[in-house]
């Protein structure tokens, strides 16, 4: 399953989470000329969903060297993706270091990373690619160049498709930000997790209830408002974008840059004590140091990085 979920629309047999009086309603799509009926497991969900919640409290969130960002390897073996034990310490470290030297060749072809508040769709985009955010203050440990923050890639759609629900509708576009003027959270996982650590670190004073609002894709009075700081934000984060056509490559490449990246899997490179991400609802997201929350545990296979390397050096 790709780290970065599409919010394409839904094909048969794909998990699907409807707002129905405000609540999420999930339920597997059905094929053509069925009716919906969710699963056991799924009626389970949407019954406790539908009840009372409590309110999300903000609380002290991990700091600098602690467990949570210690880089424990996960332990669990075994899948298409399970990689030698050998695999640690100085390899992995020759590994980053091989990566970010890809990067940087990519940097070089494509001559500067893109910041989606200068897309557009006629930007010249392949079809199909991964992407890899960076963000200003996060540098690798030794300050060699910026630290990704975010890898993501598409299966459906294309490229630009993905990246335009990130970007949401900015400043500079002459429209309302009304509740269909362009993508919002619930067309991207990633503006979500952005617009819960905006809400905590920007504005503590605000009811405990915005925040839980907001992860509950439930409407709010400072929706908006919260929308276009998100989009203000995404929209000067640097991105480069590597063109891959081929979906498994895709995956494995996204998979692989993940498991290399995570903090939980033992990264050398934390975030910045300042880093936006510390203030992020999903511990996830605290605890990996990346914007991502599928795929961080999982080890990586270094077979990705010949597979990115084939694909940086196709552009030649």
């Amino acid at each position: 399953m790709p780290a970065d979920d599409e919010n394409d629309e839904p094909q048969p047999g794909d998990t699907v989470i409807e707002l129905r009086d405000g609540a999420p309603f999930i339920y597997t799509q059905p094929a053509k000329g069925q009716s919906v009926a969710p699963s056991p497991e799924h009626r389970e969900e949407n019954d406790r969903q539908s009840g009372p919640r409590p309110p999300i409290t903000l609380t002290k969130r991990d700091t600098p060297g602690s467990a949570a960002l210690s880089g424990t390897r996960n332990e669990r073996s075994g899948g298409p993706l399970a990689v030698s034990p050998r695999r640690g310490g100085q390899v992995k470290g020759s590994d980053t270091s091989r990566f970010y030297e890809l990067l940087d060749e990519l940097h070089h072809q494509v001559g500067q990373p893109r910041m989606l508040r200068n897309c557009t769709a006629n930007s010249g985009w392949p079809a199909h690619g991964v992407y890899f955010f960076f963000e200003d203050g996060e540098s690798r440990t030794a300050g060699q160049c910026r630290r990704v923050v975010r890898v993501g890639t598409t299966t459906r759609r294309t490229l630009w498709n993905r990246l335009a629900k990130h970007r949401g509708r900015q400043a500079s576009e002459a429209c309302t930000f009304a509740l269909a003027a362009g993508p919002r959270r619930a067309h991207s996982v990633f503006r979500r997790h952005l617009g819960t650590a905006i809400i905590a670190r920007y504005h503590p004073g605000w009811p405990p209830e915005v925040l839980d609002n907001w992860y509950h894709y439930r409407y709010q009075p400072l929706e908006e408002q919260i929308e276009r700081e998100v989009s203000q934000y995404v929209g000067v984060m640097p991105f480069l974008w590597l063109d891959v056509p081929d979906s498994k490559d895709r995956h494995l490449i996204e998979a692989g840059a993940i498991g290399l990246l995570s903090m939980r899997t033992g990264d050398a490179d934390p975030p910045s004590d300042d880093w936006l991400g510390r203030y992020a609802y999903r511990k996830e997201i605290r605890d990996s140091g990346l914007w991502n929350v599928q795929l961080i545990n999982e080890p990586y296979d270094p077979g990705f990085l010949d597979l990115m390397a084939a694909r940086v050096h196709a552009r030649r």
